[in-house]
């Protein structure tokens, strides 16, 4: 089984998109650059964690 690569970095700012790409530039940094991983005509899925600071919500129950 291959074993994935992970880098976990905290963002300040999650809202603001300049700062999710710039983490996400440094996390693949971090991990040695794309091309460690990836090869020509290789596909990349690219999962982040983004959790905002928002209150709870739900919706109605409806039966």
């Amino acid at each position: 089984m291959v074993k994935g690569h992970v880098a976990v970095i905290k963002v300040a700012r999650p809202d603001v998109d300049e700062e999710v790409v710039e983490v996400l530039e440094r996390a693949v940094n971090l991990l040695g650059g794309l091309e460690k991983f990836v090869g020509p005509g290789d596909k990349v899925v690219v999962k982040p964690n983004l959790l905002l600071p928002r209150p709870a919500a739900t919706v109605p129950l409806q039966v």
